[in-house]
């Protein structure tokens, strides 16, 4: 385990914990489509293409984030944080990328975020994500075809981010 300011950070390999964490009542309903199996049937993939990563703050865990790389050096990533850290989640989540930047093999960072789910947009911009682009209608919910906004952050950028920020 490392810690990076006030959050720690670590690999997860507990399937009961990560289970529990993506079947929260609030968490599930954000990560699904309409293609989803109902909350109680869901099941994560375990295996070691996907890398789960725990926070927590002080003892409390606060979550995980749910890598899948998609090559060698670019990843993936939703983020499942717990209502306990709702409040944090812009803090853990820079916090969070400092450690994978320091720690995993990952280059790049890449998120696809439904036009309604305008918390997980807000977040992925509050901590660097730039604008990539719309993957139209590419996400059935609620009956209806949505687009997903496409973002993404690298290494250096993040780098140059935060020598330009003084941190």
């Amino acid at each position: 385990m490392s810690a990076t300011a006030e959050f720690r950070f670590a690999r997860l390999f507990d399937y009961a914990t990560i289970l529990t964490t993506l079947r929260d009542e609030r968490i599930y309903p954000a990560m699904c489509d309409d293609f989803a199996p109902p909350r109680e049937a869901f099941m994560p993939r375990m295996d070691d293409a996907i890398v789960y990563v725990a926070c927590y703050q002080g003892e409390e865990y606060l979550g995980l984030w749910c890598f899948m790389p998609t090559s060698a050096i670019r990843w993936n990533v939703h983020t499942c944080l717990l209502p306990c850290a709702w409040g944090r989640t812009v803090q853990a989540t820079k916090a969070m990328l400092r450690w994978v930047w320091e720690t995993q093999p990952v280059e790049r960072i890449v998120t696809e975020v439904p036009t309604y789910n305008r918390l997980a947009l807000r977040l992925a911009k509050a901590v660097g994500m730039e604008y990539i682009g719309i993957d139209r209608q590419s996400i059935r919910k609620g009956g209806k075809l949505h687009d997903q906004i496409l973002l993404g952050l690298s290494k250096c950028q993040a780098s140059v981010g935060e020598d330009s920020s003084g941190s």
